[in-house]
């Protein structure tokens, strides 16, 4: 009796490791096509061996490409920081005699100090790096009351072709009138350039009348002479002249 449980429990073995265990033909291993028409159930997963670090997941070789190169960062565009200008407003002519200083007197910045014991006018503005203007000129040592802003008085129209002119003083006008100057780094030449009412800008030219000393703003210095003959401008140029001072 022994002998036949045990002989039964070794076939009940044997067919258990046969359906479990992979099954070949030859030395090629059974499909489970193969062991369907045998009547056996579909072949176990493998387990392949884990190598230390590796991982069985399939690497995903398309996630690099479907998120794409990594952005550039963007650098903060850096604030213009303004460049503070201090000084006097020296007056030549083109040919370089200086007429002195922009004069600082209670009537107004008008004239100029050459021959004169008057104080003359001290101003500062700003430009910033790249950008030679326009800007606003303030006077820092005013002894007039009013506006301290330098530039040309009222809204004449300038123009090429026009003998039309406005009077160089402080002002507190629009911006067409004050903030019209710009700076010349290499030279230190400072231009001015009226804007119209029409927002047109015309070439502006800076002429000083001796006789009456005054200096005024215009289009065109020959027209100018030609229809006031008794106070003819001079052409000069303003530049900035910086402490310290002989």
């Amino acid at each position: 009796m022994k002998v036949f449980l045990y002989i039964l429990a070794a076939v009940a073995l044997l067919v258990s490791v046969t359906d479990a265990s992979p099954a070949y033909i030859g030395m090629k291993r059974m499909t489970n096509a193969d062991r369907l028409k045998r009547g056996l159930g579909p072949a176990p997963p493998v387990l392949r061996r884990v190598i230390p670090g590796r991982s069985l997941t399939p690497t995903r070789l398309f996630a690099a490409s479907k998120r794409g190169s990594p952005s550039p960062s963007i650098s903060p565009v850096p604030h213009a920081v303004p460049t503070p200008h201090v000084g006097r407003i020296e007056v030549r002519n083109t040919t370089g005699f200086s007429f002195g200083y922009v004069e600082n007197t209670v009537s107004g910045v008008s004239g100029v100090t050459v021959n004169s014991s008057i104080e003359p006018l001290a101003v500062t503005f700003s430009t910033t790096s790249g950008s030679s203007g326009p800007f606003d000129i303030t006077a820092t040592n005013a002894t007039f009351t009013g506006p301290l802003t330098l530039g040309g008085v009222g809204s004449t129209i300038l123009a090429a072709d026009s003998a039309s002119a406005v009077v160089f003083n402080a002002t507190n006008s629009t911006a067409g009138e004050v903030k019209i100057w710009t700076l010349d780094g290499r030279t230190a030449q400072i231009s001015a350039h009226w804007t119209n009412t029409d927002n047109s800008t015309p070439t502006t030219f800076i002429g000083l009348d001796v006789t009456n000393n005054h200096l005024l703003l215009t289009g065109n210095i020959s027209l100018y002479n030609q229809a006031v003959t008794s106070a003819t401008l001079t052409e000069v140029q303003f530049f900035l002249a910086s402490p310290p001072f002989l």
